[in-house]
């Protein structure tokens, strides 16, 4: 579940974009365009512009709301077979062992 507070935050960063990115991600997500449509209606030349263009305006988002950052709950159990990552952990499936 989204929290309020986590809503506010990608508002904030989401009106913080530049007028074009705010137009890309509009019509990604409120027209549900695709992304030859977006070329044409905002006159990039290409739908590979604008897949890049729109990986950018996400990767701006979640770096104005603190990065990315996975959610682990404090009081969940560790998930079988996950180690803590400390300096002298074993790296048995690294290509030089």
């Amino acid at each position: 579940m989204i929290s309020m507070a986590m809503l506010i935050e990608v508002d904030s960063a989401y009106w913080h974009l530049s007028k074009d990115d705010r137009r890309l991600l509009f019509y990604r997500y409120a027209e549900s365009m695709d992304f030859d449509e977006i070329a044409t209606a905002m006159e990039i030349g290409s739908a590979d512009a604008a897949r890049m263009r729109h990986k950018r305006a996400i990767k701006r988002i979640i770096n104005k709301i603190g990065g990315f950052k996975p959610y682990r709950d404090e009081d969940s159990e560790p998930v079988e077979g996950e180690e803590s990552n400390s300096a002298g952990s074993d790296h048995s499936n690294s290509p030089n062992s």
